[in-house]
């Protein structure tokens, strides 16, 4: 299974790889848990990004999930079910 590839992959070989996509196409997008857009993923928001299609989006060291780069935005694929509401409480 692909998800099985990818956990086993570490941080450095899954950054390697995205250098070897074409330039600004696709790849990875690190967000830092103080980085806002992290807070704007995690609520199923758009956020500003210069990718074009698929990029692996993680917090700090972690993959939680896809978006898809066209036009200066990353649309959010992180699954509904698992989103925070704006504005929750802890979130």
């Amino acid at each position: 299974h692909w998800y099985r590839k990818l956990s086993a992959l570490t941080y450095k070989e899954l950054d390697e790889a995205a250098a070897g996509a074409a330039p600004g196409c696709g790849g990875l997008l690190r967000l830092e848990p103080d980085d806002p857009r992290l807070a704007q993923y995690l609520e199923g928001q758009q956020i500003p990004g210069d990718a074009c299609g698929w990029t692996l989006v993680f917090a700090g060291p972690y993959p939680i999930g896809w978006a898809k780069g066209s036009g200066g935005v990353l649309k959010n694929h992180f699954p509904k079910g698992l989103r925070h509401l704006p504005g929750a409480a802890g979130g």
